[in-house]
């Protein structure tokens, strides 16, 4: 029962990790600190990286400065 609750809950979060690429929009979600947590494959795409490369890192990594502190 705990098995396929489980294996149920990791193909939930498949399912919405792939939407949330397929959108054809810029999604992301910052912390506090404006530090990516997570971005989708648009946003990423814009700034010709990829989502694994701007998780961890903020504004100021991948825009000039002035755009970084109106996006914080």
């Amino acid at each position: 029962m705990v098995r396929a609750r489980t294996a149920e809950q990791r193909q939930q979060a498949k399912y919405r990790l792939t939407l949330w690429d397929l959108l054809p929009i810029f999604a992301w979600l910052k912390d506090w600190r404006s530090t990516y947590l997570t971005v989708n494959q648009a946003m990423a795409a814009a700034r010709g990286t990829t989502a694994r490369e701007m998780e961890g890192k903020s504004d100021g990594d991948f825009w000039p400065s002035e755009r970084a502190d109106a996006l914080r």
